[in-house]
């Protein structure tokens, strides 16, 4: 469980993979699931629960035929993923919770084609040859077309998520191709760090083929 406390409380977070739930709660029908949740800093922690993705469905199973809207577990856990799926962008998770949860963002073709979203909405995708998904964000507002899925040729649209690094030379930021170059951060790729001297626009090359803007560290 992750704690950080802010002036006016603190956010508690579950540990990678797992969700919140009230610990006062006796009964399935009474429990709340979370994602995070801001109480004031006073407040004990021992208040909420960890519990496992298979525990959050069984709850969930539980509330809902209880409230006679499904009549299986199955059919419960289909909808509540599916709710999730649809407003996960707005509980302002980090890149770092944002990449636990990966799984429940939605899809490019099935849920994000189409439709027009803001600058930072998130969304999963994976070609073919891949095996995970990865997450990406948009990079500015706009409709998504299915011809043009995430790829070196839409790095203007899209950019991968990652975790956050403060780009000093202790914490280099991972360099991927068609990323933005910002001066004095640095960047690491292969084992390789990287300073970036001159910020460069996103590009199909890597750092060792970008010597008008970055230079091995010192």
């Amino acid at each position: 469980m992750e704690i950080k406390k802010e002036q006016d409380g603190k956010w508690i977070f579950p540990g990678y993979g797992k969700f919140l739930v009230n610990a006062s709660a006796k009964e399935d029908v009474d429990k709340l699931i979370a994602l995070k949740v801001f109480v004031p800093l006073d407040s004990s922690n021992d208040q909420w629960d960890e519990i496992t993705e298979e525990e959050k469905n069984r709850i969930i199973s539980a509330q809902l035929v209880a409230k006679g809207q499904i009549a299986s577990m199955n059919e419960s856990i289909t909808q509540q993923s599916s709710l999730i799926t649809a407003s996960i962008n707005s509980f302002g998770l980090s890149n770092e919770k944002a990449l636990e949860f990966k799984d429940m963002y939605p899809e490019f073709f099935a849920d994000v084609v189409g439709k027009e979203f803001d600058e930072g909405y998130m969304f999963k995708y994976k070609t073919d040859e891949e095996e995970e998904y990865t997450l990406y964000k948009f990079r500015q507002k706009h409709t998504a077309q299915a011809q043009y899925p995430p790829s070196d040729n839409t790095s203007s649209l899209y950019e991968v998520v990652d975790v956050t690094h403060s780009g000093t030379k202790e914490d280099p930021i991972p360099y991927k191709q068609n990323m933005a170059l910002e001066q004095g951060k640095y960047y690491v790729q292969y084992g390789v760090v990287y300073e970036c001297y001159n910020a460069a626009t996103p590009q199909p090359y890597d750092l060792s083929d970008l010597t008008a803007h970055v230079r091995v560290a010192e």
